[in-house]
């Protein structure tokens, strides 16, 4: 018979409440989020703490409701506040989602796989580089 530990060794255990541990599969995500100068942020974050995205992006606030979450920016380009709802398993799933100004249809933030992401904002970041250049 096979040890506890070489049957489950590549799930990822945490114990959150003391002496009861639970199974956490991909609760990572990173956020990319425009800021004033055009270019995009990009933190990572695990889904329970959504306190600190809202310390580290002032601009965003994260609220936990039932079976999802809603999100609040300020935008940049426009000033004014969007909101949008999504599921945790839009989150979990998911590869990105993006959220965009209503108003210009440009993309404020981007959430997902952190390897998905950082590849939308270094290419965001390098077409904004590439303009002020020409300027």
């Amino acid at each position: 018979m096979k040890d506890f530990s070489d049957m489950y060794r590549n799930n990822i255990y945490k114990t959150l409440v003391e002496g009861v541990t639970f199974m956490l599969l991909g609760m990572d995500i990173s956020i990319a989020l425009k800021n004033f100068n055009g270019s995009y942020d990009v933190k990572n974050f695990s889904l329970f703490e959504t306190s600190k995205i809202s310390e580290r992006f002032p601009s965003l606030k994260l609220k936990t409701v039932n079976k999802g979450i809603n999100i609040e920016v300020k935008c940049p380009v426009c000033d004014n506040f969007h909101y949008y709802r999504y599921g945790f398993n839009e989150l979990i799933k998911g590869e990105l989602i993006v959220g965009g100004c209503e108003v210009l249809g440009i993309p404020l933030f981007y959430i997902g796989n952190y390897d998905k992401v950082k590849q939308r904002v270094d290419r965001c970041n390098n077409v904004n580089r590439s303009l002020y250049a020409m300027m």
